[in-house]
């Protein structure tokens, strides 16, 4: 955020080598999180779910889900199966903790590539649906079945519309639009979820690509309206989708 984006990147710029980076560290500055901090993170992910109703009677979904060697082995398993879940299945070659990606060319769980390993899982076991993290696991990629039965990637713009679909529609009824809704998003997300949020009169705005954009968008607002979903989506090969929901009772990313 500016000023400190130039501060920042002209320290990045005098570094010539990184023998050049000395940071002997403190150990006793260092605290492990364990399994007391997951429960709490846990418990409140799980109150965050819209339609509890729902995922009770789809609660012997079949899904697959593979971390590709990342952090989201430690926790997303153990979310689905908390919110009710109770047919997930893991890709066991890739819920090891691996920096170098054995199993995979590269870590994009919207690269079709990064999937193979649990699309072939889900064939073999009919799963319903298909997902992965990235390696520190704050973007997913999906996969699910289309008409033919064939297994068919969902892009980043394809998620984004019928998440933020059903977060509206679902709030509607549930009678959580209060009114001052607003979403935010990116200037580099699909107009099409514009036409959405129109549709269920909620404001939609436009920033720049990043998360601390959102969030200045939403610290503007802060204690004056309410927001319904944020939206990111940055494209380099391909698309790549996060989303945060906030509303005053409840924090989600």
């Amino acid at each position: 955020m500016a000023p400190h984006d130039k501060g920042i990147i002209d320290e990045v710029n005098a570094i010539a080598s990184a023998a050049d980076i000395k940071f002997p560290g403190n150990p006793d500055l260092i605290q492990i999180i364990g399994e007391e901090i997951d429960n709490v993170y846990l418990n409140k992910v799980k109150t965050i779910s819209i339609d509890p109703e729902v995922i009770k009677r789809q609660k012997d979904m079949k899904i697959v889900y593979t971390p590709i060697h990342g952090t989201g082995m430690m926790l997303i398993p153990r979310a689905l199966k908390q919110w009710g879940f109770e047919n997930v299945f893991t890709v066991p070659e890739q819920m090891i903790k691996d920096g170098n990606f054995p199993t995979v060319v590269s870590p994009n769980p919207e690269n079709a590539e990064a999937l193979s390993m649990a699309v072939n899982l889900a064939k073999e076991i009919d799963a319903d649906l298909v997902m992965a993290s990235d390696p520190d696991a704050d973007r997913v990629g999906i996969a699910c079945k289309d008409d033919k039965g064939e297994w068919v990637l969902i892009n980043g713009n394809q998620t984004c519309m019928m998440y933020l679909y059903y977060i509206l529609t679902q709030y509607k009824q549930l009678g959580k639009i209060k009114g001052g809704e607003f979403c935010v998003k990116t200037i580099v997300t699909t107009e099409l979820i514009k036409k959405i949020a129109d549709k269920n009169n909620i404001e939609m705005l436009d920033c720049y690509t990043g998360f601390k954009w959102i969030a200045r968008e939403i610290r503007l607002r802060e204690g004056n309206r309410n927001i319904s979903v944020a939206v990111k989506k940055a494209t380099d090969s391909l698309p790549k989708i996060s989303f945060a929901i906030k509303m005053p009772y409840q924090l989600a990313v």
